[in-house]
């Protein structure tokens, strides 16, 4: 995928206020990040002149949106036309892993470049039956105390913004820190005006670091009718129950689905899709992006306009399983479907280039600071994106987040992927570049190949463990329990 510049693959040696609103900010996550992020005024001591010269920063994160789904057509229609340019006129990372398969850890290792098993934000405490263990490996949010992409270009003199609205990475949980404004946007569908909110731009004062996160190819996939329209040539007619079902209840419908799966429940609550109903589940997901992919062209046409001295980084956290693999939402496999994520870096000094070799999203604030010209970390487990240096392995872990009853870790090392499901005591590998749906299981025909890797995770949890649990201070709030449970969290 992605744009194909004929570079052979390539890897890099590891490295060591007060905020103006507008109305805009009520009618739309992006109308409310471009009014409060650019509209703020940056501190520090450097001169107007020195911060002008920096390149302001915006991390667009499209939250569970898959890697295949950004060149995807249906119909002849293309899914997602102004993410494929972007991708063609970017830094495109054809083969991005996503450090876990659901938000709050993946989201803490994005924006602190540590693995899971580092930062130890593992689970959700209100399903975890060990919640009351004082003694728990694991943080229910990301600790203050460790430094993460905000608090890293707040220091280097950004003025800090987040604006995100998924319920699972609230401000109570520790992802507010070092930010100057950190705010939950309740979950809109996304059909704002964007254009109506640049007014905000005029006084805007770089450099700004906006963080953004958007939630439209998230259960449950609340696409416009005008777009569900656009893809509904060809499809099967799903029952008036499962259209209820598809259409209202798609959340409860995928835990219930998951809870079977993975023997939690003895029987379904609902009765499973038909193929009708499961086509119609999957355009609606499509119908989805297509409205995301709509928001970040106009986002990205806006801020090319008022602010070209930027860089723009474009990243899903994770990826959704649509039945592949016998399982659907995220957060319980490591199947490509779920880690397999879009990942591009657009900025005026670099040129179009589609980069083979696999790497972790938790490169991107090391990438960031090489480009920046900032001072690296010792305490980061990623690497900076820049350079000529052999391939590393990169890996993801998974806990789940029902119950936490998951234990899934795997590593990729070139295009062979090792996962081993340590719950169900189950061993699979699989070489993507002959078999990208992960079919046909080679641990048996490969042993040799097994061992080296499971020495590669071996080496990841020495690492790890050199990292000690950080407890957060945040607690997880009812006062957006509706909203969890409006996704299935709960």
């Amino acid at each position: 995928m992605g744009y194909d510049s004929g570079i052979a693959p390539w890897d890099a040696p590891k490295m060591a206020g007060s905020l103006s609103r507008s109305k805009a900010a009520v009618i739309g996550l992006i109308g409310a990040a471009l009014c409060l992020c650019l509209g703020c005024q940056a501190d520090g001591e450097e001169n107007a002149e020195a911060k002008a010269d920096k390149p302001n920063v915006v991390l667009l994160l499209l939250d569970t949106l898959r890697a295949d789904t950004v060149h995807s057509m249906r119909n002849g229609i293309p899914l997602m036309p102004n993410l494929a340019q972007l991708s063609r006129e970017s830094l495109c990372f054809d083969h991005a892993v996503a450090p876990s398969s659901w938000t709050r850890p993946a989201m803490a290792s994005i924006l602190t470049s540590l693995y899971v098993d580092a930062h130890h934000v593992k689970y959700d405490a209100k399903n975890d039956p060990a919640s009351n263990e004082p003694n728990a490996d694991y943080s229910a949010g990301l600790p203050e105390a460790l430094e993460n992409m905000a608090t890293y270009l707040k220091q280097a003199g950004y003025t800090t913004i987040g604006l995100q609205n998924n319920p699972v990475v609230p401000p109570n949980l520790g992802f507010a820190e070092g930010f100057d404004h950190y705010e939950y946007v309740k979950r809109n569908p996304g059909e704002s005006v964007v254009m109506e909110s640049l007014d905000c731009l005029r006084d805007a004062t770089p450099p700004f670091f906006l963080y953004a996160h958007y939630m439209e190819t998230h259960v449950p996939y609340a696409a416009s009718e005008a777009t569900r329209e656009l893809f509904k040539t060809g499809a099967p007619a799903a029952s008036p129950t499962e259209l209820k079902v598809i259409s209202e209840e798609f959340a409860p419908y995928s835990v219930d689905m998951i809870k079977l799966e993975l023997g939690k429940e003895s029987a379904r609550k609902y009765a499973a899709l038909s193929p009708a109903g499961k086509e119609t589940l999957k355009r609606l997901y499509d119908a989805s992006a297509r409205n995301l992919d709509d928001l970040i062209g106009r986002f990205i046409s806006a801020l090319r306009e008022r602010y070209p001295n930027t860089i723009v980084v474009i990243l899903a956290d994770h990826g959704e399983s649509l039945w592949e693999h016998g399982m659907l939402n995220h957060g319980f496999n490591l199947y490509q479907e779920e880690v397999h994520v879009p990942f591009m870096i657009l900025s005026p000094d670099l040129g179009p280039r589609a980069i083979d070799t696999p790497v972790s999203t938790i490169g991107l604030l090391p990438t960031l600071a090489d480009m920046l010209g900032l001072p690296p970390r010792a305490s980061w487990q990623g690497r900076s994106l820049f350079g000529n240096a052999s391939a590393v392995p990169v890996f993801s872990r998974t806990y789940g987040w029902i119950l936490s009853a998951e234990n899934i870790e795997m590593v990729r090392w070139g295009n062979m992927k090792l996962i081993l499901d340590h719950g169900r005591q189950k061993e699979e590998l699989y070489d993507l570049s002959r078999d990208p749906a992960e079919l046909r299981n080679l641990v048996q025909e490969a042993p040799a190949q097994v061992t080296a890797m499971k020495a590669m995770l071996d080496a990841h949890h020495k690492e790890n463990a050199q990292y000690p649990v950080v407890r957060g201070s945040g607690k997880p709030s009812a006062a957006t329990d509706e909203d969890l449970k409006a996704l299935g969290y709960l």
